[in-house]
C-alpha cells in the first residue's frame, strides 16, 4: 500500500484501514492460515429506519444483477440504517502481492459503485436523507 501512496492504518487485530474518496475501507484477513481476504466498507450516509424496506429492496435488486459486492443493511446506534458491503476471496492456494492489490483495487471500485447506485436509488445527499 505504501508503494501506491495510500495512507493506511493497522488496528490491534491486524486489519488494515484506508480511505479513498470519502469511503473508509478495511482489508480483513480470516481463515487458517489467514487465507481469506475481504475488502469491506460501510456507507457514511444514514437513512431513517422507516426506509429500511427500501434499503432491502435496493440490496435485493443489486444482488439480482451483481454478485459483488455483497451488501447488507447496517443499523446505527441512533436507529438509522447504512449500507455495508464486502468482497472476499479465498487465497488458500497462495497469492502474489500483485493479485492481492488487484483484489483490493477491485473491491474499492465495486463497493464505491454500489454506494453510488445506493445514493441514486434512494435520492440521498452527502449526509443521507435528501
Amino acid at each position: 500500500m505504501e508503494e501506491r501512496g495510500l495512507d493506511y492504518t493497522v488496528n490491534d487485530v491486524d486489519d488494515t484501514g484506508f480511505t479513498t474518496g470519502d469511503i473508509d475501507y478495511w482489508v480483513l484477513l480470516s481463515g487458517e492460515p489467514a487465507s481469506v481476504v475481504s475488502v469491506t466498507a460501510t456507507d457514511s450516509r444514514v437513512v431513517g429506519s422507516g426506509r429500511l424496506d427500501r434499503v432491502r429492496e435496493f440490496i435485493d435488486d443489486w444482488h439480482a444483477h451483481t454478485h459483488w459486492p455483497v451488501c447488507a443493511p447496517a443499523r446505527t446506534d441512533g436507529g438509522g440504517v447504512r449500507l455495508s458491503a464486502h468482497m472476499s476471496a479465498d487465497w488458500s492456494v497462495g497469492v502474489t502481492e500483485e493479485q492481492l492489490m488487484d483484489q483490493i483495487d477491485m473491491g474499492v471500485a465495486i463497493i464505491a459503485a454500489a454506494f453510488r447506485e445506493f445514493g441514486a436509488a434512494l435520492a440521498l445527499d452527502e449526509e443521507g436523507e435528501a
